[in-house]
Parts: structure tokens; C-alpha cells; sequence
């Protein structure tokens, strides 16, 4: 959460169906996977409106040949309500 109340962000270490995802966006699937789901649903009840931009990360390393995401990053901006 920023000094403006316009950004969150989670973390999902370990996330399993990571690799799915990341192999479907590769052949230009559009999915959404259950976490970005689950917290869009929590932001819509809760009546705020957002966006939503999502990130792989392995916290590992920052070597590309070496590169495993493990971790999913969620970051919602604009949030209003």
C-alpha cells in the first residue's frame, strides 16, 4: 500500500499452478489464475474498483539461464472505490 492508497501488492510464494499459467500466456491463452481471481472477487465485494497486473518472479536469482519462477506477484493500482 503506497503513501496515495493507490496500490497493493501480494505475494504468493510457491504458487503450483505457475507453470501452467506461464505456459499458457506463452501460446497467447488469456487465462486468470485462481489467486488473481480470488482477489479480484474480494476487491468487487468490497466495491473497489482496480487494476490488476501480474508478475512471475524467482526470488532466487536474477540470472536468466538459472530463471524458475516460484513466486507470483500481484499488484492492483488505481483503486477506487
Amino acid at each position: 500500500y503506497d503513501d496515495y492508497g493507490s496500490v497493493v501488492t501480494v505475494a504468493v510464494d510457491n504458487y503450483a499452478s505457475l507453470s501452467a499459467e506461464i505456459l499458457l500466456s506463452e501460446q497467447n491463452v488469456s487465462c486468470e489464475g485462481p489467486m488473481q481471481a480470488i482477489t479480484k472477487s474480494l476487491f468487487d465485494k468490497a466495491g473497489i474498483k482496480c487494476s490488476l497486473d501480474t508478475f512471475n518472479l524467482d526470488p532466487s536469482t536474477t540470472s536468466q539461464e538459472n530463471y524458475n519462477p516460484t513466486q507470483l506477484l500481484l499488484s492492483f493500482s488505481s483503486l477506487r472505490k
